[in-house]
């Protein structure tokens, strides 16, 4: 069983228990998942009726923690510390894991420094570990650059969504399908465009081919007919110039009863 398997397996367990509680029975079950070290997403549980009733009576901060688990960051608890209950060791380890998920989710390579300040950690061993133990428990892919100092990110969980990010998530999906359909448009064109340029030059090459074979055949029947006939060329070109004497001579007043009577 992978780890994904492992962590719905468990957030189901403590949901099964949740729904037939109340009151401080509910709180203390949230508490319990909260520090289970296989449990990374609170949706289910945050969404049952039973626990949405703790907003309702003195356990209501065990709901404020709970949202800071399910969708916030270590930054975001201690913010709010003051309102919210003291965390365990070992619900501060799982959400300073929930907030490397989180940076990895954002970017693919996260400095240490980064790191350090965002978990509120002064030791970059306790980091690298902390780290080393995200990817142990299959919630991050990567690996530590010791030489760069750097967290080089290949997959991440996903978190679950605060409210009101389904309606961004919807609006950015709306306008990249737009985009896209855009970009499919301008594509069809194109390829429109390409096919009818192509279309025009097969047509050209076509007439052209066509043009190129008749006088391929006009030169190869001249060829033939000068073969057949070889001083037909020659005596109508002395013809020409035997007629061009004659209307010279006439010009100057030689015509042919001159010249026999001279």
């Amino acid at each position: 069983m992978n780890s994904g398997d492992i962590s719905t397996t468990a957030v189901q367990q403590f949901c099964s228990l949740v729904q037939n509680a109340k009151g401080k029975t509910v709180a203390t079950l949230v508490q319990q998942a909260l520090s289970h070290p296989n449990v990374f997403v609170f949706e289910e549980l945050l969404n049952l009726p039973s626990v949405q009733q703790l907003a309702e009576g003195p356990d209501k901060p065990t709901l404020e923690l709970l949202k800071v688990f399910a969708y916030g960051i270590y930054s975001d608890y201690k913010k709010a510390s003051a309102q919210l209950p003291q965390l365990t060791p070992n619900q501060e380890s799982k959400l300073k894991k929930l907030t490397i998920v989180t940076l990895s989710t954002e970017r693919k390579v996260i400095p240490y420094l980064d790191l350090l300040q965002q978990l509120e950690i002064d030791n970059v061993r306790e980091l690298e570990d902390l780290v080393i133990e995200c990817i142990y428990q299959g919630i991050i892919k990567g690996r530590l650059d010791q030489k760069s100092k750097q967290l080089k990110v290949e997959f991440a969980i996903g978190r679950d969504l605060k409210p009101g990010d389904l309606e961004t998530i919807i609006h950015t999906l709306e306008s990249w399908s737009k985009s896209s359909d855009a970009l499919l448009e301008l594509i069809k064109n194109k390829i429109e465009f390409a096919q009818t340029y192509q279309t025009t030059v097969n047509e050209k090459k076509k007439d052209f081919d066509e043009r190129l074979e008749v006088a391929k055949l006009s030169v190869t029947e001249n060829a033939h007919a000068h073969h057949e006939f070889p001083g037909m060329g020659e005596g109508l070109e002395y013809d020409d110039r035997r007629k061009k004497g004659a209307r010279k001579g006439a010009r100057k007043g030689k015509g042919p009863s001159s010249i026999f009577m001279m």
